[in-house]
């Protein structure tokens, strides 16, 4: 019998242990799931903001294209608008010249007195786009 009692103590000791070894098992597999949630839900959100980063990132270079291009074509412009006031300018002093050798005066030309105007704006607007590309480069 006392074999039998050690057998029995034995198989209690095995069985506690087993059932010990049982109840750790089940807490971490209760923690690893809870971690393996929590871990794939954040991998979820990340994946979505990059798909996000991506999407305004491809915006971001379009945008940016359109304004390479946009200073491109106001630089041009502004070149232009350059060489039509300094064309504007010798006119003008032409116009005065030949008033002056008529005697009379330049500013009874028609258009004469819009030259400086326009000129002055043009020279404004030549000098508001620097001021924007500058800002912006």
């Amino acid at each position: 019998m006392k074999t039998n009692k050690n057998t029995m103590s034995k198989i209690a000791q095995i069985n506690k242990e087993e059932l010990s070894a049982q109840k750790v098992e089940l807490n971490m597999q209760q923690d690893i799931d809870k971690v393996l949630d929590r871990l794939i839900s954040e991998f979820q959100s990340l994946r979505s903001i990059e798909g996000d980063i991506d999407v305004q990132f491809e915006k971001v270079k379009r945008a940016k294209a359109d304004l390479d291009d946009f200073i491109r074509d106001a630089k041009q412009a502004q070149k232009e608008t350059q060489k039509r006031v300094q064309e504007a300018n010798q006119v003008k002093a032409k116009a005065e010249k030949a008033a002056k050798d008529l005697g009379v005066d330049a500013k009874a030309i028609k258009g004469y007195n819009e030259i400086d105007d326009i000129i002055s704006e043009a020279e404004e607007e030549i000098r508001n786009i620097t001021s924007f590309i500058k800002q912006v480069s």
